[in-house]
């Protein structure tokens, strides 16, 4: 169970309240303590709160360098299964050159992308390893639409397509 900043300072303020209390030997003592401690309780919780929000926006960036690199490594490794697809398989048939062309990028993405594989949790045995590879394959199929025409019409002649 994960605690907010904010509600430890509550509690934490809570439990030196009445020592604080205690520790009045008048009423004015009393007034003063109990001020001194509202005023303590409300600068922790408007400083929790700063400190939560500077983290969600750090995260927020760090998330955004991520999923931008991820692109780049699927981009670069995207482009590299098809120069694998156009000359090494040529005699694999199709449907079965795609499945390992997008078995040849993970291994790249997983180097090139290192930190994004495991900030998102798609490393091998990771929880989202499934998506990794549907973004690999989505993006083989966009870079396939950027292939030079000329290099497609000569793998599609090769296998009598």
């Amino acid at each position: 169970m994960r605690i907010a900043p904010a509600s430890a300072a509550v509690v934490a303020a809570l439990a030196t309240a009445p020592a604080a209390a205690m520790a009045a030997a008048s009423i004015p003592d009393l007034a003063d303590q109990a001020l001194a401690w509202i005023v303590t309780a409300i600068v922790t919780a408007v400083a929790s709160a700063i400190v939560g929000v500077v983290a969600k926006l750090t995260g927020a960036k760090l998330d955004q360098q991520a999923r931008d690199t991820s692109q780049v490594a699927l981009t670069n490794a995207a482009n590299a299964a098809i120069r694998w697809m156009l000359t090494a398989a040529a005699e694999t048939p199709i449907g079965k050159r795609i499945e390992l062309a997008i078995e040849q990028m993970l291994p790249y993405v997983e180097t090139g992308a290192a930190g994004a594989v495991k900030r998102f949790d798609m490393a091998a045995k990771g929880a989202n390893r499934i998506h990794l590879e549907e973004m690999a394959a989505a993006k083989l199929v966009e870079q396939l639409g950027h292939a030079a025409p000329d290099d497609l019409k000569a793998v599609i002649r090769a296998i009598g397509a």
